[in-house]
């Protein structure tokens, strides 16, 4: 393989060392109680593995609930804005998708996390807005504010398990670095 370099990963019982023949870097990961996959040269906890399926699932969920909103509604023409949960829920499915990849993942898993909050802070917006309507009798006027509700709480739950993951995540590199 011309041009490229290879890490060289060296495992005991307790530890790991990794080599980057480039920089000349070793590092060393303390392997005690915890679980680690390594792929393509990175080294990433299980718990870091996980990110990428929640993520498919709220895609999935955010997904549902635009799809919901959509064919479910009371109107014959139900508005396009009814699918917007669909749309961000599609972005953060292919984010997912694509952060299966150790390579990539902390890149994409940074996008997903901030169409989460976009989401959210665009489903909160619009609540506020019909913030009286929520509690209507009327299905036709409670409907939008529920589904921009539902979006926000998916959202906002999203985006605090992503924000507690990066912070984990960031917990093991400068125990690995410190380690070296």
């Amino acid at each position: 393989m011309k041009g490229k370099s290879r890490m060289h990963v060296e495992c005991t019982s307790d530890s790991a060392f990794i080599f980057h023949p480039l920089t000349g870097r070793r590092n060393t990961v303390s392997l005690v109680g915890k679980s680690y996959l390594v792929s393509g040269g990175v080294l990433s906890s299980q718990e870091d593995m996980k990110v990428p399926y929640v993520t498919i699932v709220v895609g999935a969920v955010l997904c549902f609930i635009g799809l919901f909103g959509y064919f479910f509604s009371n109107s014959e023409n139900p508005s396009l804005t009814a699918l917007i949960p669909s749309l961000f829920g599609a972005v953060l499915a292919v984010c997912g998708i694509i952060a299966r990849n150790p390579l990539l993942r902390m890149h994409v898993m940074h996008v997903a996390v901030l169409t989460g909050l976009v989401g959210l802070v665009m489903a909160a917006a619009r609540l506020s807005m019909k913030w009286g309507n929520l509690f209507s009798d009327d299905l036709s006027l409670a409907r939008p504010p529920r589904m921009a509700f539902l979006m926000a709480l998916v959202c906002l739950i999203y985006v605090v398990l992503c924000i507690r993951s990066f912070i984990v995540a960031r917990r093991h590199r400068k125990a690995s670095e410190t380690a070296t």
